[in-house]
């Protein structure tokens, strides 16, 4: 992890970078100004060989590009066939110094060099492809004007309010020793960020006022997630632990955290659960994009502020798709819908399932006898779909025995969808996701159930397509048909979890709830059918040895 130390005072802008102002001397020589020490170095490339033809710039390290620009000029010198330069300052004060290549624009910089003796030779500077960094703009600045610049070079840009970040580019990679805003060209500075890591054609991105910084990368390729398709407005699950995370450095809950796509765009996010004392949180992170077969997509955590910045909680938007999304990490009679719909579910104290840790944060415990969720308000609702609209289904379940006994899952009722434990026809045990598809009849989509591990089901319809995936794998696409002699289509029930609205009586059993016995987490239902790759990437992402989030080092 990174540690920025900055001030809260942002900006955003265009380019506007002032080369400088150079004056080639020969290689025994001085710069444009003389004094009484001499700096001497060497540049080379990357492999290790002189660069010659190098322009080498050296400037105090307190300079402003703004302010100073027309005052002092930097010392420069142009490197000789060996790569040698020689520039004459002033002793016992701190400079920067930069280097540029004539042809191939590849930068160096060394910052904090103290020239203390008449001539002073220090390590050499080793010519990269450039990189840049974004510095981006909190809410609360964003109306306001000025100027970033680094101190002892001359990069800067001007501030553009209502932009959401500044961009400096062409920056020498190595750490850069800080960077400065001031709201006029001469008027007080204030250091945002210090001690910058840039890399070779990468973009380090900054959020003064936050401490702490993380990246994160999204492998999608086959030896990560294993997608090929780009996915839109997906929910990525970022697990928290004393293993990647200082929770500690985080002191209001995560309240403080904000996530940034590599655009600089301001992600949402959800906290499902945070318990900072047991060193584990559950969050939700909406990608508008996530790019398929790609191992170098990231995005950054921020936390550490001092100011409450609200979690967003739009990452289970409906125009999205999402309808009904249950965590099933809360404590007490309701089990909050994540979606704006606000499908919250409620339990009886007599039927209140326990809380227990989950696949992700914690989940409902059903004790097989009288535990159960309603949502009310939902059996004319948009969780309403019809025989051949299109619509996904989905659970985590830990299913505690194998008896014979048919088990709810989650349903809008027996006669319209359901996903559940069955043992018809073949008296073993089955998953199932069903729909009763015409008047009188379900389609019925089925693979074989084991019991005491943790396993993902989700069903699809689609018109009278109908599909049923385990652990991310198509396991099913040609459904039995089952004829009714006693019920016809009922889309009036709400939905439950655990166990079906009224009693069903199923073949060669008695009339029963299907209470449920075993563990449920992360019960969703959604409007259109996902596709493949979403449904892998769902359980590549929420498995506990998580494929696709990559804390990186």
């Amino acid at each position: 992890m990174k540690r920025y130390v900055t001030i809260t005072i942002v900006l955003s802008c265009a380019l506007c970078l002032i080369m400088p102002t150079i004056s080639c001397s020969p290689p025994t020589g001085g710069g444009s100004e003389a004094g009484n020490a001499r700096i001497t170095g060497r540049v080379i490339d990357s492999e290790g060989l002189p660069a010659a033809h190098t322009i080498v710039s050296v400037q105090v390290s307190d300079y402003n590009p703004l302010a100073d620009s027309t005052i002092t000029s930097p010392v420069t010198d142009t490197t000789d066939a060996n790569g040698i330069y020689h520039l004459n300052v002033n002793e016992n004060s701190m400079y920067t110094i930069t280097a540029v290549h004539k042809h191939t624009r590849h930068r160096a910089m060394i910052a904090s060099i103290h020239a203390d003796i008449a001539t002073d030779t220090i390590a050499p500077c080793i010519l990269s492809y450039p990189g840049s960094i974004r510095v981006l703009t909190p809410d609360e600045h964003k109306n306001e004007t000025g100027y970033i610049f680094i101190p002892g070079t001359s990069f800067y840009k001007k501030v553009q309010p209502s932009s959401d970040f500044t961009l400096l580019d062409s920056i020498p990679s190595g750490v850069i020793p800080g960077i400065t805003y001031t709201k006029q060209k001469d008027s007080v500075q204030f250091q945002l960020s210090q001690s910058i890591a840039v890399k070779s054609n990468d973009t380090t991105t900054l959020l003064p006022g936050w401490d702490y910084a993380q990246s994160i990368t999204l492998n999608t390729s086959s030896d990560g997630a294993g997608i090929s398709s780009t996915l839109y407005n997906f929910p990525v699950l970022i697990r928290l632990s004393s293993a990647n995370f200082t929770f500690a450095q985080s002191t209001l809950q995560g309240n403080d955290l904000r996530f940034i796509s590599s655009n600089g765009s301001v992600l949402p996010y959800e906290i499902e659960q945070w318990d900072s004392i047991g060193q584990r949180a559950s969050l939700w992170v909406n990608l508008d994009t996530i790019h398929g077969n790609n191992s170098k997509q990231s995005i950054m955590m921020f936390w550490g502020s001092s100011t409450l910045h609200s979690a967003d909680k739009h990452v289970f938007d409906t125009s999205a798709g999402f309808q009904g999304t249950w965590h099933l990490s809360d404590n007490g009679k309701t089990s909050s819908d994540a979606t704006p719909n606000s499908y919250h579910g409620l339990s009886p104290d007599t039927a209140l399932p326990l809380s227990e840790r989950g696949i992700i944060g914690d989940c409902k415990r059903f004790d097989g006898l009288s535990d159960y969720i309603v949502v009310p308000n939902t059996a004319n609702s948009t969780l309403n779909f019809g025989a051949t609209d299109a619509y996904t289904v989905s659970a985590w379940v830990s299913l505690d025995t194998i008896d014979n006994m048919a088990q709810l899952i989650v349903a809008k009722g027996y006669a319209q969808y359901f996903l559940r434990l069955t043992y018809f026809p073949s008296n073993a045990p089955l998953w199932e996701f069903s729909e009763f598809s015409t008047a009188t009849s379900w389609d019925a989509s089925t693979t074989a159930a084991v019991a005491r591990q943790w396993v993902q089901l989700t069903g699809i319809r689609n018109g009278n397509n109908q599909m049923l995936y385990l652990n991310g794998v198509l396991v099913n696409t040609v459904p039995n048909v089952y004829q009714s002699t006693s019920l016809t289509r009922n889309t009036s029930q709400d939905v439950t979890i655990g166990r079906f609205m009224e009693r069903v009586t199923l073949s060669g059993e008695i009339s029963s709830y299907c209470f449920f016995k075993g563990l449920i987490d992360e019960v969703r239902i959604e409007k259109g059918a996902r596709s493949a790759d979403w449904i892998r990437l769902c359980y590549m992402n929420q498995r506990p040895d998580d494929k696709l989030v990559i804390f990186n080092k």
